[in-house]
């Protein structure tokens, strides 16, 4: 088969989703089939520019390259997921969570653009109507099926996959550090974990794997550390080596991971 996954990337940006991206592009490929990735580039703002990607989407024709037929889409994220096509089928990574059970929530940027009643309002209308365009629709969690069932009516099938290489993971003597393994952005609360460690009574570490979303971001959580004196029990190790991030992950303490809402954090190779 001749097979799209579809997707939407920030650029520049590098996370969990790319990561699943590139292994399903794999595993299709082991399989035996042709496959490539088709990334839309995504701006969240201002508001409108969502609708605008999301109708972007909904005028790409994938049936057909260079003259040959595309026999399947894979839809991963929004709005890539609203993409039309004859044999589509959807493993969803996460909605536009702003739209929906971050609403509320202080660290929602939709709702503080004027007309982010109105853009929530679309994106909601079109994943109720456009989502079960899709011959199956999965999620990669729980979570994100409970939210989809929760906000859209719409039933979906956990479908949750392997770490990436997860046959070269191993285990060691743990020793005295803490991993947190994540790009560096505030839906990950790399700052909340900075918090607890300042109140503290033991000298725990902590070591923070992973690339910020921006330099502004990385500088304020480096400020955070600063005023807490924690220069000495913080380690920013930023992007690392896969066989790096194996060796963290087999003499931590623990890892830690307290993003908001999320059950199932992507490893995060680079």
């Amino acid at each position: 088969m001749r097979v799209l996954i579809a997707t939407t990337q920030v650029p520049f940006v590098r996370g969990g989703a790319e990561i699943h991206a590139e292994g399903l592009l794999q595993a299709l490929r082991d399989a035996g089939h042709e496959a490539e990735i088709v990334g839309i580039p995504f701006k969240w703002y201002p508001a409108e520019r969502i609708v605008e990607t999301m109708l972007a989407c909904r005028l790409l024709d994938l049936t057909e390259s260079a003259g040959t037929c595309v026999d399947r889409v894979i839809g991963l994220k929004f709005p890539a997921y609203l993409v039309p096509h004859p044999s589509k089928v959807l493993w969803i990574l996460h909605q536009h969570r702003s739209a929906y059970d971050l609403w509320d929530h202080e660290l929602c940027d939709l709702q503080r653009f004027p007309n982010g009643p109105d853009i929530r309002a679309a994106i909601n209308k079109a994943d109720r109507q456009l989502i079960p365009e899709a011959q199956a629709i999965f999620a990669n969690s729980r979570n994100v099926a409970g939210r989809l069932k929760k906000h859209c009516g719409i039933d979906s099938t956990p479908l949750y996959h392997p770490p990436r290489n997860a046959d070269r993971y191993y285990c060691e003597r743990a020793e005295d550090f803490l991993f947190f393994p994540s790009r560096l952005c505030e839906l990950k609360r790399q700052s909340l974990v900075l918090d607890a460690l300042a109140r503290t009574r033991q000298p725990v570490r902590v070591r923070f794997a992973g690339a910020a979303d921006t330099p502004s971001h990385a500088q304020k959580l480096r400020e955070i550390a600063k005023k807490h004196g924690l220069e000495d029990r913080v380690q920013w190790l930023g992007q690392i080596a896969d066989d790096e991030m194996r060796r963290h992950f087999a003499r931590a303490l623990a890892i830690v991971y307290p993003p908001i809402d999320e059950d199932f954090g992507i490893n995060k190779q680079v």
